[in-house]
């Protein structure tokens, strides 16, 4: 998946502005060792939603506030065909741009979903 959203991040349409972002995440990609976790030790965060059969865990906050964003499309009862989470567009500040240029898109895809145009 790495390969996939590096790929999306130099593509063409440019799908991510300025350069200098692009460079951001091309380099977190490259720094990351590892599959990001969807969760995190609840002794660690203790508030949060909790893991369904896991009370160990708490949902990780970017997963839960990012996925809140498949609820305007009507994921996963009915999608309007209309509009996908490929079609809006992402206004954010560069200090949250791991989180909707690397998560966001892995979220995605693990859920079988375009990347955002």
């Amino acid at each position: 998946m790495r390969e996939q959203i590096r790929e999306w991040a130099k593509s063409p349409e440019k799908p991510i502005t300025p350069d200098s972002i692009v460079n951001k995440i091309l380099q977190e990609l490259d720094a990351r060792k590892a599959e990001i976790s969807v969760s995190r030790p609840t002794d660690r965060i203790h508030w949060g939603i909790r893991v369904p059969g896991d009370p160990s865990q708490t949902i990780y906050v970017w997963l839960d506030a990012l996925v809140n964003y498949l609820t305007v499309i009507g994921y996963p009862n009915k999608m309007h065909p209309e509009i996908s989470s490929a079609n809006f567009i992402h206004v954010i500040g560069k200090d949250i741009a791991k989180f909707h240029c690397v998560y966001w898109p892995a979220f995605l895809a693990g859920a079988g979903m375009p990347f955002p145009k």
